[in-house]
């Protein structure tokens, strides 16, 4: 809608005018003309502005061929992304130091020898790689290599050879599972397959045992792939943006996970198996269905992080205090009306953002909290605040607009004002 507006106002700018009685029509954010002529020219500048926007990204990347041929010959990263080279230029050979090399968006067939002498990270992402048959040279020192968005179904050869291996990007590709030529990388530590068609009940070989970091991002999952069970040594798995309504319990079967992230699904409960995953640290359950945490949840010994936000949450368990190392507590936007009083020994909490609720009594435990640095209790149905929460001496944000405050509530609210100005340290929204 902004874009149609923006081309109005140039096409006014210009000289032109709108006819007595617009022809406009309005559905939802779009705006439509019922008059052709009007049409035309909207989409002649539409073309005029993707073709400038092209060519000032030409000139951009022209710009940065030729600088590369003034830099130091001892330069450790060099960018020739997105030049349309079929090979690398020749003065690449030259830089003897060359740590970092960023080839992403161009045709390259192949690379010379000698750039690969001391490479550590190389991006290859978008170079048409499953079109012809590239081939990986022997490198003792390339440890992150990134093959993003090639239509790759299959891994190019030579792969094996680059024994320091320890990261590698297939993301956006065609991969139905892990590919099995990973386990010839003896360093190989974390896999990106996010955004591949992967299968169900796609499973490897034997199991990879030194894969500490999987990444799932974007691949329409409604399960979990199988072969996740077959990595005992992951600590981090990310699966965001997919459409798992479920997690197994399976997940028993990760006991050293650190960190799981499963953002924007449509998980309604967690497994038994979750609560007695010992050394997670990390929970990011943003935007699910969940309606309730079990009480288990307090076997979570290790946990620092816990995302509960856009869910469908009413109640926290009555021991959720137990969680000794929590250090980030995220609640908004869900149904919660109160708090268990056991919050109030979350002694390392540091943020709790309790924002689009339906609390309508300022939690009392929250003054608990002396390590307290961001508090956001906004957008709820409070109608007063304890004056004494300047007592949370640690607090460098707190939020507490759009409560509907009554007269009382309303004094606090400027005592507090007046308070804060004195300390511009601490940002108070109100």
């Amino acid at each position: 809608m902004y874009l149609r507006i923006l081309l109005l106002l140039a096409f006014l700018a210009a000289g032109h005018t709108l006819p007595a009685q617009p022809y406009f029509v309005v559905n939802g954010d779009t705006v439509y003309h019922t008059d052709p002529q009007y049409d035309s020219i909207i989409r002649a500048r539409r073309k005029l502005h993707r073709a400038e926007l092209a060519r000032r990204q030409q000139a951009r990347a022209a710009a940065r061929l030729e600088a590369s041929y003034t830099l130091p010959r001892t330069t450790a990263s060099l960018n020739l992304s997105h030049l349309s080279l079929d090979k690398l230029p020749k003065h690449v050979k030259e830089f003897t130091n060359l740590r970092n090399l960023n080839v992403a968006g161009n045709n390259l067939r192949k690379l010379p020898r000698r750039a690969w002498r001391h490479l550590e990270s190389l991006n290859l992402s978008d170079n048409h790689l499953g079109e012809h048959r590239f081939k990986f040279r022997r490198s003792k020192t390339l440890k992150k290599l990134t093959l993003d968005d090639n239509g790759l179904s299959r891994l190019p050869r030579g792969l094996r050879k680059l024994k320091a291996l320890q990261e590698l990007s297939l993301a956006g590709n065609s991969f139905g599972t892990l590919p099995a030529q990973v386990a010839r990388l003896p360093q190989l530590r974390k896999v990106d397959l996010s955004e591949n068609p992967l299968q169900p009940a796609a499973t490897l070989a034997k199991p990879l045992r030194q894969l500490q970091v999987l990444h799932l991002t974007r691949c329409h999952l409604t399960t979990v792939p199988a072969f996740v069970w077959q990595l005992p040594a992951l600590e981090e798995l990310q699966m965001n943006y997919n459409s798992l309504r479920r997690l197994p319990d399976s997940l028993q079967l990760l006991p050293h996970l650190h960190s799981l992230a499963v953002y924007e699904n449509r998980i309604a409960a967690l497994p038994p198996s979750f609560y007695r995953l010992a050394e997670l640290q990390e929970a990011d359950l943003y935007f699910n269905e969940l309606a309730v945490i079990d009480s288990a949840i307090a076997g979570l010994h290790s946990l620092r992080i816990l995302y509960l936000s856009n869910n469908r949450l009413y109640d926290l368990p009555d021991n959720i205090g137990a969680l000794h190392k929590l250090e980030k507590l995220y609640l908004h936007h869900n149904k919660l009306v109160e708090l268990p009083a056991s919050v109030g020994q979350l002694q390392q909490l540091q943020v709790l953002h309790l924002n689009h609720n339906r609390l309508t009594a300022f939690p009392q435990q929250i003054l608990q909290l002396t390590n307290l640095e961001d508090l956001d209790i906004s957008f709820n149905e409070l109608h007063t605040l304890p004056a004494d929460i300047t007592r949370l001496s640690r607090l460098k944000l707190l939020f507490v607009q759009e409560n509907p405050y009554d007269e009382a509530g309303r004094e606090v609210i400027s005592q507090l004002a007046d308070w804060y100005a004195r300390h511009p340290e601490v940002v108070f929204n109100y």
